[in-house]
């Protein structure tokens, strides 16, 4: 079983976490998408990104448990997205789920923390609303505040900004007459990480599921595929593209050899397959099987009768087999951006990488003061039959593809401009390139 979490300043360091859970940073929107995608079958999640980028969506969410993924939240951005997705599904833990379910705490700042870089593992800077709240009972309790002078620290922490609470402010802002010292003191050992004890119970959870047996989730709804929810995953799918100047290099150094390209795609396509089993229709129309039978020239009833019995297969086999056929092509031309990392790592183990990191970089550096992509847009198309035309005849690559846009997309390229920045680049390269370069002679061997 594969579980994902997502957490941060509620549980900086990921303390008691399994070694076998991928714990990932605070989630933003499209991180549970991928998540799903990556074959996840339990999405834990803790905290979540909010103002620097979009958080958390709703949407994926359901996406998740539409898709049998069990998804658990708990804590920070967990508790809150637990009760809202909590009829379809998603499932709660700890102290602030409860508050948020019943009514006890509404507003979302009451988890909202200032917190530090992941470099040092996203230390919390501030206290949250929530954490002080449960301080303030637990010195009540403890007999070291009255219940009026509890409510008057609660106040002034409500009134502070999230990203200057600290104790130290809040005792800072005492009324005069009420005494810091006792509270102080007790503070150092009083006060209570509401936060990191829910995300403690929600580890020890996912622990216990990995290191048990899960039942599988069945949701109890249909997702619903609509515009937005369309119009999301191609932002998430660009998103995946994510990769440094440099690897988007050795990419391009990869797409000048097409047939190459074609091959890592679908091998990184077989190990996205093997990660996350995506469906693939199990039927054509009928009208897919009659262009099949024109295509091999079957026209008669006999002489596919015969074909099939040729073939020791039937209609209904044949129907599976083109569906499979059809869905492969279509997710190949559209999975290669998202598939950029599976990529590099199949260089990788092929022992290509460091041949086509070379070359990109020394193309970068012969060509660092021209740059195609400030090229007219009048000219562009023109120059660009030039480049496709020498291309394809450097390559004999003459019946590979039917047109440029053809050629683009089957290269991953998201247009005719991309197209045209790749080849001109590599035609200045090629033509300007010292060929008595021990740089440029080892580089090129890669293509040879």
């Amino acid at each position: 079983m594969k579980a994902v979490m997502f957490v941060g300043p509620s549980l900086p360091g990921t303390g008691g976490l399994a070694p076998s859970v991928d714990a990932r940073p605070p989630a933003a929107a499209g991180d549970l998408y991928r998540a799903v995608r990556s074959g996840a079958d339990l999405i834990a999640l803790i905290d979540a990104r909010f103002e620097d980028r979009l958080t958390v969506l709703h949407q994926e969410i359901l996406f998740a448990l539409s898709e049998g993924v069990h998804v658990w939240g708990a804590a920070s951005m967990g508790a809150l997205r637990a009760v809202e997705c909590g009829p379809f599904g998603m499932r709660g833990f700890g102290r602030i789920f409860e508050m948020y379910r019943d009514g006890v705490l509404e507003d979302d700042h009451e988890v909202a923390v200032l917190y530090g870089p992941a470099e040092l593992g996203f230390p919390p800077l501030t206290v949250p609303l929530v954490s002080v709240r449960a301080t303030m009972a637990d010195a009540v309790a403890a007999g070291v505040l009255d219940e009026r002078d509890a409510q008057v620290i609660t106040e002034i922490a409500r009134d502070t900004n999230y990203k200057d609470l600290t104790w130290k402010a809040v005792l800072a802002r005492l009324p005069a007459g009420m005494a810091q010292g006792p509270l102080a003191e007790w503070l150092k050992t009083g006060a209570v990480d509401l936060k990191a004890r829910d995300a403690e119970q929600l580890v020890e959870a996912v622990n216990a599921a990995v290191a048990g047996t899960l039942p599988a989730f069945s949701p109890r709804f249909e997702f619903q595929e609509t515009l937005f929810w369309t119009e999301l995953v191609e932002a998430f799918q660009r998103d995946l593209d994510d990769l440094s100047p440099q690897d988007s290099a050795v990419l391009d150094e990869l797409r000048l050899d097409p047939l190459r390209y074609t091959e890592a795609v679908q091998r990184a396509f077989a190990r996205r397959l093997a990660a996350a089993d995506l469906p693939i229709d199990d039927a054509v129309d009928d009208g897919a099987i009659d262009a099949f039978r024109a295509d091999l020239g079957l026209m008669t009833a006999k002489s596919f009768d015969d074909w099939l019995q040729a073939n020791r297969t039937d209609r209904q086999r044949l129907s599976a087999f083109l569906a499979n056929d059809l869905h492969l092509e279509g997710v190949l031309d559209t999975a290669a951006p998202s598939l950029s990392r599976d990529m590099l790592d199949d260089l990788r183990s092929e022992g290509l990488f460091a041949d086509l990191d070379r070359r990109a970089s020394a193309k970068a550096e012969m060509l660092k003061d021209r740059d195609p992509s400030q090229m007219p847009d009048q000219f562009l198309d023109f120059d660009l039959r030039d480049l496709f035309d020498w291309f394809c005849q450097q390559k004999g690559l003459s019946e590979a593809f039917e047109n440029i846009d053809d050629a683009a997309r089957s290269l991953g390229l998201r247009d005719r401009k991309s197209m045209h920045v790749l080849l001109r680049r590599e035609f200045e390269y090629t033509t300007l390139a010292d060929r008595g370069s021990e740089t440029a002679e080892a580089a090129d061997d890669v293509f040879r």
